[in-house]
C-alpha cells in the first residue's frame, strides 16, 4: 500500500535525518485512522510497524498528543500493544506518562469496562506536566469511586514496571492517581515496598519525594481512609513547597512520620 510507504519513509526521514516532518506524518496518518473501517486487514502489520517505529522517535508535545490520543480511542485491534511499547520507548518525559494513560484506557474498552467509568477517567486523571496530582486525589476522595478491573498479568507488569521507572517520575505519580481511581488493591504491596525503597535512599531526589507523597496519599485512599493530621500536614508543607530541587531537605523533619505511617500500613494489611 503506497499510502504506508510514503508515511514510512517520512518517519525513517525524521528519525535518521533529524528531519522535522510531523505535519506530512499526521497527516498522512490522519487519512488511515479516519478510514480504520475500510483499512484491509492484509496490511495490519505493516501499519503496526510503523506505529511502534513513531513511538520511538522524538516528538513535540502537539504530535506526540495527536498520536496517543488517537491511539486511545482504539481504532485499531493492535493499539493496546503500541501504547504499550510507547511506556517503554517515549523517551520525553511529558509525553511517557501520556502514553501510559492512552493505554490503561484501551485495556479499559478492551476489557469491556463501564462507559461512564471511562469517561470519569479521562475527566480525572489528569493531563500534561504537574508538580503534583494531588486534585486529582481530591476528586477520587470526593466521589467515592467503587470501581472494579480484571487485571490481567500482562496488565499488572506494566503498572509495576512504571511504578518502578524513577527516570520518569510524572509518569509514577500519574499511575498512582490511575491505581487509586481504578480501586487496584494488587499494588498495595508494590505502594508500600516503593514507600520504603524511597524513605531508606539517603540520596533521594526532589522527584523523588514528591513521588513519595503520592504513594502515601495512594495508600490511604484504599480504604477510604483520611490521612492522620500529623502526616497531611506534613504533605501539604511538601507539595506547596517551591524549594528549588531542596524536597530531599524538606522531607528530613517529617520522615520519622511517614516511616511510622508506612509501618502501621504494612502491619494492618499483614505485610510485615
Amino acid at each position: 500500500m503506497q499510502e504506508l510507504a510514503n508515511i514510512e519513509a517520512l518517519v525513517n526521514r525524521a528519525h535518521y535525518r533529524n528531519e522535522y516532518l510531523e505535519v506530512e506524518i499526521e497527516k498522512g496518518l490522519e487519512k488511515i485512522f479516519k478510514n480504520n473501517y475500510y483499512f484491509p486487514a492484509a496490511y495490519y502489520n505493516h501499519l503496526k510497524k510503523i506505529l511502534l517505529m513513531i513511538t520511538g522517535i522524538e516528538k513535540s508535545a502537539n504530535f506526540g498528543y495527536y498520536f496517543y490520543e488517537t491511539l486511545h480511542e482504539n481504532p485499531f485491534p493492535f493499539c493496546r500493544e503500541v501504547l504499550k511499547s510507547a511506556i517503554y520507548n517515549e523517551n520525553y518525559y511529558n509525553l511517557n506518562d501520556k502514553a501510559l494513560k492512552s493505554y490503561v484506557r484501551v485495556y479499559l474498552i478492551e476489557t469491556g469496562f463501564d462507559s461512564r467509568a471511562i469517561l470519569h477517567y479521562d475527566e480525572i486523571i489528569p493531563e500534561g506536566h504537574g508538580y503534583h496530582y494531588f486534585e486529582a486525589f481530591a476528586e477520587i476522595e470526593l466521589h467515592k469511586f467503587q470501581n472494579s478491573l480484571d487485571v490481567k498479568p500482562d496488565f499488572f507488569g506494566v503498572l509495576y514496571a512504571v511504578l518502578n521507572r524513577d527516570a520518569f517520575p510524572m509518569t509514577q505519580k500519574k499511575a498512582t492517581t490511575i491505581i487509586t481511581f481504578l480501586k487496584l488493591r494488587q499494588f498495595l504491596p508494590s505502594l508500600i515496598g516503593k514507600s520504603y525503597q524511597i524513605l531508606g535512599n539517603s540520596k533521594r531526589t526532589s522527584d523523588q519525594v514528591l513521588v513519595l507523597m503520592h504513594l502515601i496519599k495512594a495508600i490511604s485512599l484504599f480504604e477510604n481512609n483520611k490521612l492522620p493530621e500529623a502526616i497531611d500536614e506534613a504533605i501539604k508543607e511538601i507539595i506547596n513547597c517551591r524549594c528549588n530541587g531542596m524536597l530531599s531537605e524538606k522531607l528530613v523533619p517529617f520522615e520519622k512520620r511517614f516511616v511510622n505511617f508506612i509501618n502501621q500500613q504494612s502491619k494492618e494489611l499483614n505485610f510485615v
